[in-house]
C-alpha cells in the first residue's frame, strides 16, 4: 500500500495522534477503506465509513457506486440523497460505476423518480410550501392581490384569449 494510505491506517491502530480523516479528500478515504477492507480490519472500518459519509457531498455518484460495491448501506442512502441535488438526467459519469451492476444503477433511477412524484404530489396537495401565493402572477384569485389583478388585466390586453382562458381555470 502506499505510504498516504498506509499513514492514517496505522495511526488508527497504533496510540498515537488519531488522524483527522474529516479533512482527507473522498478518494484517500476510499482508498484507505480498500485496505482496511483487504486486510481484514474491521474495527478500524467505523471512523472510516464515517468519514466517507460525512464527505459523501463532494461526490454523491462516486461515493453511491463506492458504497455499492462494498455494500455500505449506510454510505449509500446519504449519497442517493446527495445526488437528488441534480436531475437524474444531469447525473455526473464516476469510473467506479463499472463496478457496480446495472440493477444497483437502476434503483437510483427508481429512487430518483419516486422522490420527484413524492414532491410533486405534495406540491399539489398542499400550496403552503410556496409562502405568498398571492405574489406569483395569474396564480392567484383574481381578487386576492391588485397588482396580480393588474397583471391579469395587461395580459388580457397583450395576448388575446390566453389571460382570460388563465381566469376560467382552462389552462
Amino acid at each position: 500500500e502506499h505510504s498516504n494510505v498506509l499513514d492514517p491506517l496505522f495511526r488508527l491502530c497504533y496510540p498515537i495522534r488519531i488522524p483527522t480523516l474529516g479533512t482527507l479528500p473522498f478518494s484517500k478515504l476510499m482508498d484507505i477503506y480498500t485496505a482496511v477492507d483487504k486486510y481484514s480490519m474491521d474495527e478500524m472500518a467505523q471512523p472510516i465509513l464515517d468519514a466517507l459519509i460525512r464527505n459523501a457531498h463532494q461526490n454523491a455518484m462516486t461515493a453511491f457506486a463506492f458504497g455499492c460495491q462494498y455494500s455500505l448501506q449506510s454510505l449509500i442512502v446519504v449519497s442517493a440523497k446527495e445526488t437528488l441535488k441534480s436531475p437524474s438526467d444531469h447525473l455526473p459519469y464516476s469510473p467506479l460505476l463499472d463496478r457496480i451492476t446495472g440493477s444497483q444503477l437502476h434503483r437510483l433511477y427508481v429512487y430518483h423518480r419516486q422522490c420527484r412524484n413524492a414532491a410533486r404530489d405534495l406540491a399539489k396537495k398542499k400550496w403552503g410550501w410556496i409562502p405568498n401565493l398571492s405574489s406569483i402572477p395569474l396564480a392567484a384569485p383574481l381578487n386576492a392581490c391588485s397588482s396580480c389583478r393588474m397583471e391579469v388585466t395587461q395580459a388580457r390586453e397583450s395576448i388575446p384569449g390566453i389571460a382570460q382562458r388563465a381566469l376560467d381555470g382552462k389552462w
